[in-house]
């Protein structure tokens, strides 16, 4: 025991502990200052040797240390208003117009006071002690985000995986709609054929897409994302960021996948009717000497003659033999080395209506656009995991398809150049469009330059030059072509840029052709302004949508190429900085420092053990 005066009166520890844990308590807190000048004041005791001094810095030393272990939380709640916006959370939610009697339409925002779960569960288990932690005192402040850097720039990636594993745990939620219309065509005599185009003009059928297929993956409500990347931002920093609303969207990618798309049968009921049978029939046809189109060689031959060198049934197994576009496109079979077009019936009146059909696809089937959508849904969000996982911005993803069922390649530059440069003049034509390169620049007195010259010229003296072109020569086309792309970064073993030809650059993978840039610009200009093309808008796959009859469509959307365009859409912006302005938490930052600040004060005085 060490008896000491306190004030006016005699003290003694530790009989009187606890009476001193509350009167040191609340000088921390700023309650009563008159903690440290009383310590002081016993300190003074002449009565008071260095073993006695000691053993009172011992006892307020267990005191110190037991208010220490004290839970934070009811310290902080003595800031009333600092706490209160610790864990609170405001959330503007989304304007709406306000009209009514006596009123006038505008739009407003409301601010929604929520709880900040977030910093609720931060504080569980947290004691005194942890004031000495900054880590802990920056989120308490609003200024967590210093540990990330002046601008945020080391901030982690907000988990947007989780986030989708919340809405469900098995599959990505998507939200697809798909609608695949068939319009059939009709003869010169105004007659159906049996020959259906399938179109995706928007109020043409019952579901008003433009698109053949339409989608949002995953499928979710965009405020329950705000307020996500709300609450992982105020457990990161500590600030409660209210996001500014505005939308924008941007296209990132155009993908096609070949897919298996399986008819309902209630379209191939539709597509093959009821009076197409009786007269249906097939013709032979010859292949051009260039091998571009198919003409008839004899006339129509009924499936009801008795003359058959291919039957009805056998249609269907031949369509499914492997074929070129252009037979497919024209609908041509190959038996015993001949050509065959499969030719409609002619309808019963020639006042007849074409049919019109929806596909309408079960959901839960296989070999739909529904399936198509789920089965690639991760995917598609790991092509744009870095806009999802940005916790700055709010996002979502759409894509919208379309179905081709017949592929080919594009003519390459190198084709295209060498075609359109070998056309004749002619009557109708007499100065048919060429490729041309710029050979020097020269004046109206005949003087030339070289493009480097010229353009190390004053652009006063550039205006007297005009450019000088000359068609591409064949050895040139063929260069062009050979060296149509380079890559970006890498070089070769002597430092040489790495050049690749048109059909190379053709061969590579989508992420592949990423790393590679085209070498040559090719500018036209057609009557009002200038447009250009780069090497690689002439090269890939182009794709068509050829009409079906009953006997092909199965098997051309077995082989179906979906066309996919994704749009990122951007909601909104977190606008934060750990300095942000109204992001600290002014009165709690003042409240803390002080405690802290008291805390050190002590301890300073105290020693250590």
């Amino acid at each position: 025991m060490v008896s000491f005066n306190w004030g006016s009166n005699a003290q003694s520890l530790p009989q009187s502990a606890e009476y001193f844990k509350s009167e040191m308590f609340d000088y921390i807190l700023g309650l009563d200052d008159s903690f440290r000048f009383k310590l002081n004041h016993a300190l003074d005791n002449p009565k008071l040797n260095e073993e006695t001094v000691e053993e009172l810095f011992t006892e307020f030393r267990e005191i110190l240390n037991s208010i220490l272990e004290e839970p934070l939380r009811p310290v902080l709640e003595k800031e009333v208003e600092g706490f209160k916006k610790f864990i609170t959370n405001k959330r503007t939610s989304r304007s709406k117009t306000v009209s009514g009697e006596g009123t006038t339409n505008s739009r407003v925002t409301e601010d929604i006071q929520m709880a900040n779960t977030s910093n609720e569960t931060f504080l569980v288990n947290k004691t005194v002690a942890d004031l000495m932690d900054s880590n802990v005192t920056n989120r308490l402040k609003g200024m967590g985000g210093l540990q990330y850097g002046k601008k945020l720039e080391n901030l982690p990636e907000f988990d947007f995986e989780e986030f989708v594993q919340k809405m469900s745990s098995t599959e990505i939620p998507v939200k697809t709609a798909a609608q695949l219309a068939f319009t059939e065509g009709k003869d010169k005599e105004g007659n159906p054929n049996g020959n259906f185009t399938y179109s995706h003009k928007r109020g043409d059928f019952t579901r008003p897409l433009n698109n053949h297929i339409e989608a949002k993956v995953p499928a979710f409500d965009v405020d329950e994302l705000f307020n996500a990347q709300a609450d992982w931002l105020n457990e990161k920093t500590g600030q409660s960021p209210n996001p500014k609303r505005k939308k924008t969207k941007t296209v990132t990618f155009n993908e096609v996948y070949d897919y298996n798309l399986v008819l309902p049968q209630r379209v191939l009921t539709l597509l093959e009717g009821d009076d197409v049978s009786s007269t249906a029939g097939y013709a032979e046809f010859k292949l051009s000497a260039k091998g571009k189109s198919f003409s008839q060689l004899s006339p129509k031959v009924l499936f009801s003659s008795d003359k058959l060198a291919i039957t009805s049934g056998e249609w269907a197994t031949l369509s499914a033999n492997q074929r070129t576009p252009l037979m497919v496109k024209e609908n041509i079979v190959e038996k015993d080395g001949k050509y065959y077009k499969f030719l409609e019936g002619a309808a019963a009146s020639s006042n007849e209506e074409s049919k019109k059909i929806v596909a309408n696809f079960e959901e839960g089937a296989s070999n739909t656009p529904f399936s198509f959508i789920q089965e690639h849904a991760a995917t598609f969000l790991l092509m744009h995991k870095e806009y999802f996982n940005n916790p700055l911005t709010v996002n979502s993803l759409s894509l919208t398809a379309n179905i081709k069922t017949i592929e080919s390649d594009k003519a390459s530059f190198g084709r295209t150049a060498a075609a359109v440069n070998a056309k004749n003049p002619s009557l109708k034509n007499p100065s048919p469009d060429r490729y041309e390169k710029v050979r020097h620049m020269v004046n109206s007195e005949g003087k030339k330059l070289s493009i480097k010259e010229y353009s190390e010229l004053e652009a006063e003296k550039q205006a007297d030059y005009e450019a000088y072109s000359s068609s591409l020569t064949k050895d040139e086309i063929e260069e062009m072509s050979a060296q149509a792309f380079k890559h970006n970064e890498d070089k070769g073993d002597n430092g040489e840029d790495i050049i690749i030809s048109e059909d190379e650059y053709n061969m590579l993978s989508r992420e592949d052709k990423s790393n590679y840039s085209s070498t040559t610009t090719v500018y036209s200009s057609p009557e009002s302004s200038l447009s250009w093309k780069n090497m690689e808008d002439y090269s890939g796959k182009k794709h068509g949508s050829p009409s079906v009859t009953y006997e092909t469509a199965v098997e051309q959307f077995s082989k179906s190429f979906i066309l996919c365009e994704f749009t990122i859409h951007t909601h909104g912006k977190f606008d934060m900085h750990p300095f942000k302005s109204g992001g600290a938490n002014l009165k709690l930052s003042e409240y803390i420092n002080k405690s802290k600040k008291r805390i050190n004060t002590l301890q300073d005085i105290l020693g250590d053990e």
